[in-house]
């Protein structure tokens, strides 16, 4: 198993593949003879799906860590690789952009992808939460996705951005894992609110999870956003648990934190985050500490 996905000696999933730095540059070589020659470096990630490799200074391949299907595992990888085209096309800022599927090859029994590298340290490290050019930087991009027509789609039902009482059963199962570990009842009665909150409009483009393990800081200003396979269509709110996330680390205290678009963006936080508990201590523990340095965050 890689690095990147074992902490203290242990697996992130009982059932994970092992990727190492081997198998990644044997498969390249094999597949893509054109980038051979150049360095394959095993990076450090608190993602729970992919391990990332590094080929030389513009490219990166992502390998998925748990068996599946190799046409359905293909399938995916090709609507998420049309979904991050389409996003690189509207961005004002740096995104990944799709390069070539790999394919089933020794040491390794599904398929993967390689796409563009960004240069950049992830929010996690860099915090941004005292920069007024970087809210600004996130809000154009934000921006950006939700005025991008959605062409009469819809959200799929897939992962995230759909009616949240729609999540009922996963959110009493967060609950109930969650004894002992969190303040639950007061979880709960949030949660009674917030599913409860009306929508704030129609279904917008959305990046599908814009958390500081996805957002690269250069300086004090936005450098670029990773993990794009998901842009599609949710609910506008969606995009308001990045802005929550940032908000609270910024600990400002204006009247947007009692609009509904905010929030919006809390009870959809609410949501996400509470999936962390269900991971088992090990994954918790990861995403509490945060990423460690040149550590990136992949789905």
């Amino acid at each position: 198993m890689t690095k990147a996905q074992a902490y203290d000696g242990l697996p992130m999933h009982a059932d994970q593949v092992d990727v190492t730095t081997d198998i990644a540059a044997a498969l390249i070589q094999e597949q893509f003879p054109r980038w051979s020659g150049k360095p394959i470096q095993l990076l450090a990630s608190t993602g729970t799906v992919n391990a990332i490799f590094r080929i030389g200074d513009d490219l990166s391949a992502r390998f998925p860590l748990r068996p599946a299907d190799p046409a359905e595992a293909l399938a995916v990888m090709e609507r998420e690789a049309q979904a991050s085209a389409e996003l690189a096309q509207v961005s004002p800022f740096p995104v990944p952009e799709p390069v070539a599927l790999g394919k089933p090859g020794a040491g390794y029994a599904m398929p993967w992808s390689v796409q563009t590298w960004l240069p950049g340290t992830v929010a996690f490290d860099a915090d941004p939460s005292g920069s007024d050019a970087f809210a600004e930087d996130l809000a154009a991009f934000i921006s950006a996705l939700r005025n991008t027509p959605t062409r009469g789609r819809l959200f799929s039902g897939d992962n995230r951005g759909g009616a949240l009482a729609h999540h009922d059963d996963w959110m009493a199962e967060c609950f109930e894992e969650s004894e002992g570990l969190l303040d639950v009842d007061r979880l709960r009665q949030l949660w009674s609110r917030f599913r409860e909150l009306p929508r704030t409009g129609a279904d917008v483009m959305s990046h599908g999870d814009l958390i500081p393990g996805n957002v690269l800081v250069t300086g004090d200003r936005l450098g670029g956003v990773l993990d794009t396979g998901g842009f599609g269509p949710a609910d506008p709110d969606r995009h308001h648990h990045g802005h929550a996330d940032h908000e609270r680390h910024r600990h400002r205290r204006d009247d947007r934190h009692g609009s509904p678009a905010i929030l919006g963006g809390l009870k959809t936080a609410i949501a996400v985050n509470a999936a962390l508990v269900v991971l088992g201590a090990l994954t918790s523990a990861v995403f509490l500490r945060g990423a460690r340095p040149s550590a990136r965050s992949s789905a």
